[in-house]
């Protein structure tokens, strides 16, 4: 007897030892119940219970559906069957349930129970839904941001964002979407990523900013732009912290490109070395930088009349504001020989230095230049002219002068040349222009 129990384990074991063990790719999931059940604070099924769906937080009723196309809504109560069943798919959001007896009135009286803040599961998409309190009335669709005080608002609070106000467009923390109607005072769901649907008017791929429509939305960007999704069909748009920003302009806050543009008020950031020009502002920010570089030689080409060497039109306005200033870098040579030559500086037109005429021969020459506005048509200017030979140092001129030059308009600034007996006897090297 015990051999033949022996045989039988050992033929068991071999078996089971010819059977594979099974291998699990990967860990599987509790299923949900596919069904609502209606029971009472006894655990007995409630024939034609009334379940009522509110937003959370609120009394307000919420959507739920048949079908998880989400193409045939619930009524609101859902009602149960006679078994105490019933299917609710629902949308994005958080809920708050409420189940009472069949007898019950419409909103109930004698619930069974509550139970609030429910978040509803994502399928293939997640949208990120928060609750949030309303500092003033808001309707679905709403863009929406959350206040840190700024303009008299309760900070912690969710208002329409507005561009007519940078707190509520530009500078705004946060931005969502009110998914429903949120009364003033009250909690409702926030979204503040994924889709937003049952909106209008869109073209797909447009971006979506604040408008200066509170709480509306608009494709054309306002003076403060801020976007707040991209439409991927005409009635719907996706929230993104990943959105290009727009070039900056004048009007317009966002990234500054390397394209020529004017610049308003605020903060700017260059992603690259920019070339500042003089602009109409009439700030006082100390800006500064080059204006203008000549390096292409010029000579006398008419001994014995006075000509143009090098010079630069400094744009309308530069000097905007007092003690804003320009700086002027002139130099060049002269022939060796004993003819006269003479050198001159003009600011918009006005003579600001001259050399006189002298022999120079074989000298170096330089006008340094500092033109500062006292007024709206005043300056004072300080020159100095050096003309010296390569070995040696010798400050020939030192001038001061008081002008009267327009600074809203234009001003020219140029070197001039007289050649008083042949040409070429004196050059211009080189000019730069500096505003600071």
């Amino acid at each position: 007897m015990i051999h033949r129990l022996l045989i039988l384990v050992l033929a068991a074991a071999l078996v089971l030892a010819l059977v594979p063990t099974p291998v699990h790719a990967a860990t599987g999931t509790i299923m949900p119940f596919p069904k609502f059940f209606c029971l009472d604070n006894n655990g007995t099924i409630v024939n034609g219970g009334k379940l009522f769906i509110y937003t959370s937080g609120t009394t307000t009723k919420a959507t739920t559906y048949s079908d998880a196309a989400m193409t045939t809504a619930n009524a609101n109560p859902v009602v149960c069957d006679s078994s105490g069943r019933t299917t609710v798919f629902l949308a994005s959001g958080s809920y708050k349930f409420t189940l009472a007896p069949s007898t019950d009135t419409d909103p109930p009286v004698a619930a069974y129970w509550t139970v609030d803040t429910v978040a509803s599961t994502p399928a293939a998409t997640v949208d990120l839904d928060v609750t949030g309190t309303a500092g003033e009335a808001l309707s679905a669709g709403n863009v929406v941001f959350i206040s840190d005080g700024a303009g008299g608002n309760t900070a912690g609070r969710f208002y329409k964002a507005d561009a007519d106000n940078t707190y509520s467009s530009t500078t705004a923390e946060a931005l969502g979407f009110a998914i429903a109607a949120i009364s003033s005072g009250s909690s409702g769901s926030i979204r503040i990523q994924g889709r937003m649907t049952d909106l209008s008017g869109f073209s797909a791929g447009a971006v979506q900013y604040v408008s200066a429509t509170a709480g509306a939305l608009t494709a054309t960007a306002p003076a403060n732009s801020r976007p707040a999704c991209v439409a991927d069909t005409t009635t719907t748009c996706i929230i993104s912290s990943a959105l290009t920003i727009a070039a900056a302009s004048g009007t317009q806050s966002g990234v500054v490109s390397l394209a020529a543009q004017t610049l308003g008020t605020g903060v700017k950031t260059f992603s690259a070395q920019p070339i500042l020009t003089a602009g109409t502002g009439t700030g006082t920010a100390p800006i500064s930088g080059t204006l203008n570089i000549q390096s292409t030689s010029d000579t006398c080409a008419t001994f014995g009349s006075e000509e143009d060497f090098f010079s630069y039109t400094l744009p309308a306005n530069s000097l905007s504001a007092n003690n804003r200033s320009i700086f002027v870098r002139a130099w060049g040579d002269t022939a060796g020989n004993a003819n006269n030559k003479r050198l001159r500086l003009y600011f918009g037109g006005t003579l600001i230095a001259d050399s006189t005429a002298a022999a120079f021969n074989a000298q170096n020459w330089r006008f340094n230049a500092e033109i500062i506005r006292t007024g709206a048509a005043t300056e004072v200017a300080n020159v100095v002219l050096n003309v010296a030979a390569a070995t040696a140092s010798n400050i020939a001129h030192v001038q001061n002068t008081a002008l009267a030059i327009d600074t809203t308009a234009a001003i020219i600034i140029k070197v001039t040349g007289l050649c008083a007996t042949a040409n070429d006897d004196a050059t211009q090297r080189g000019m730069v222009v500096g505003f600071r």
